[in-house]
């Protein structure tokens, strides 16, 4: 069954809509992750903070709040331009992505076989 934020997202838009945006999420994530593990070494502070807020959001979206939460960490220390606990904090999205991932592959398969 897929988590609580799934199911509301497909009662409001529609099982198959909820598919295509879970796929997106996972075709952009490991670029967005790319991206800012490319803004961490480049020093760009502001252009990191834009791209952790995007993750935190498009996370959010589905309810992985392990993701957002590490994501919103980044963005503030972005913000602040705090570096000392960036790779921390990135260390812990490239942890976290992994288990995501297979869930809502897992999520995208449960509602293929309800479809």
């Amino acid at each position: 069954m897929p988590n609580e934020t799934l199911a509301t997202l497909a009662s409001e838009l529609g099982s198959e809509s909820v598919v295509e945006l879970i796929e997106a999420y996972l075709a952009d994530t490991p670029a967005r992750l790319d991206e800012i593990a490319q803004m961490m070494a480049s020093g760009d502070q502001t252009a990191l903070r834009r791209a952790a807020h995007s993750l935190k959001g498009s996370s959010s979206i589905f309810g992985v709040h392990a993701i957002e939460k590490a994501a919103l960490a980044l963005e503030i220390a972005a913000a602040n331009g705090d570096k000392s606990n960036q790779p921390a904090l990135f260390a812990r999205l490239t942890e976290l992505y992994p288990a995501v991932q297979a869930e809502l592959q897992q999520a995208v398969a449960e509602f293929h076989a309800a479809a």
